[in-house]
């Protein structure tokens, strides 16, 4: 049972496991829709588990995905406050708010990187929530959300709009690869 105040819950999967029993009943919600990626060969029960869905009425939404070659942190030092003012506007996750150890960033990559300590600290970017009151805590969130131009991470970012370059999906490294030192 949902709360009344969700609005919705989104299921990721790639297609691998088809849910049965309690774990397939709980997806026959109303707010509940399954998110499948269709990997090709590595989504070995994609059509199974769409099968499975259509049967139970549940709501899905099955696509084959597009990757893009947004994970690098660059830092050409070169892009004018325009540029970044271009991509932030421009991202497709500038508005994906992110909670990550007690701290509200605007974007994954911001999250992520400054988690890393791969770019340097702003903290105009993060709100951190534990810091903050009630009624502060409203005043900053309405800030954050709507009068920010570009984040620090964006001159550390390749981008995350449609002019990205597409990469293989589902292409993953055997070991964890280095992180560039991108400032002192």
């Amino acid at each position: 049972v949902l709360y009344e105040n969700v609005g919705e819950v989104v299921v990721y999967t790639n297609g691998t496991i088809v849910p049965k029993g309690d774990n397939l009943k709980s997806l026959k919600d109303k707010k509940v829709l399954v998110d499948i990626s269709d990997y090709g060969d590595l989504s070995r029960n994609y059509h199974k588990l769409k099968d499975s869905l259509e049967e139970n009425g549940i709501r899905y939404a099955a696509k084959i995905p597009r990757w893009t070659d947004s994970g690098k942190f660059v830092h050409d030092g070169d892009k004018t406050e325009n540029q970044l003012k271009e991509m932030f506007s421009n991202c497709c996750v500038n508005d994906v708010l992110t909670l990550l150890h007690g701290k509200l960033y605007h974007c994954p990559f911001s999250a992520h990187a400054a988690n890393l300590k791969a770019i340097p600290d702003e903290p105009s970017d993060v709100i951190d929530i534990d810091a903050l009151n009630k009624d502060d805590l409203r005043i900053e969130l309405n800030d954050f959300y709507r009068k920010k131009q570009y984040l620090t991470a964006c001159g550390y970012c390749n981008g995350r709009d449609f002019n990205t370059p597409d990469i293989e999906v589902a292409i993953q490294t055997k070991n964890p690869l280095p992180i560039p030192i991108l400032f002192e």
